[in-house]
């Protein structure tokens, strides 16, 4: 004969979807923990990365206190292990420079006020000297390549307004002495005094006392002319001869 059974599938299919369901749950429960994992890898790696960057950025901002601390047991802990030596380095030698400069500044100070000192000793000297020689009674002249580079007002009023050298204006006569004594002259030693006489257009010469020096000036040769008027001197004397001849003349007559 035939028997039949009759088996219901719906348990067996209850059973396929809860182990479907929590094959679905179990794939999605991984997946989240595989990008938790991920996530936190990632960040394990990048953050001592952005700390790097950090560091660079504050360090060349000017920041040299900045330092990086990373445990990460790998290249990346060595790398800001270096990084904070060499930012060590920088801060030292930024240091030593803040005192070479402040050293550098006193120094510069120091130079400054004793150049200024120096300064107004050299001008004060300067105006002494000036004085000295613009308001001198003698004529004071710098003759240098046959032409005059400085005269006193003493040494133009005798010569000229326009300063020549004063051998253009000697006498003739006194000018080729004046040469013969000038060639046994040894340019180490003072020559003079000579006394010469100065050419006067519209009057009697000009009777003064002579001297020469051999200096330089810009390094290049000159000679310092100093002229002394005794033409009232030498008026006087000539008065005081005029005055023993005509006293003899008159001591002669009374005799007679």
């Amino acid at each position: 004969g035939t028997v039949r059974v009759g088996i219901s599938l719906k348990p067996v299919q209850q059973a396929v979807a809860r182990i479907t369901y929590s094959l679905l749950f179990l794939s999605g429960l991984g997946f989240f923990l595989c990008l938790l994992g991920a996530r936190s890898v990632s960040r394990r790696i990048t953050r001592p990365l952005q700390k790097l960057r950090e560091g660079t950025l504050a360090l060349a901002g000017g920041d040299l206190s900045h330092r990086i601390v990373i445990r990460t047991g790998d290249e990346i802990e060595d790398l800001a292990g270096h990084f904070n030596e060499m930012a060590d380095e920088i801060e030292a030698r930024q240091a030593e420079a803040r005192q070479a400069r402040a050293e550098l500044e006193t120094l510069n100070a120091s130079l400054e006020e004793q150049v200024r000192m120096r300064t107004e000793a050299l001008l004060h000297s300067e105006r002494r000297y000036r004085t000295l020689v613009e308001g001198s009674p003698m004529g004071i002249a710098i003759i240098q390549a046959g032409q005059t580079v400085y005269g006193n007002p003493a040494y133009r009023e005798m010569v000229g307004s326009e300063a020549p050298p004063v051998l253009d204006v000697l006498d003739e006569e006194d000018k080729l002495k004046l040469f013969k004594e000038m060639e046994g002259w040894s340019r180490s030693e003072l020559f003079g005094p000579v006394e010469v006489r100065l050419k006067n257009p519209v009057g009697h010469p000009r009777h003064v006392e002579m001297r020469w020096m051999a200096l330089e000036m810009e390094g290049k040769p000159a000679d310092l002319c100093v002229l002394l008027d005794v033409t009232a001197v030498r008026k006087l004397q000539e008065q005081v001869a005029v005055s023993d001849k005509l006293r003899a003349l008159g001591e002669l007559a009374s005799g007679v």
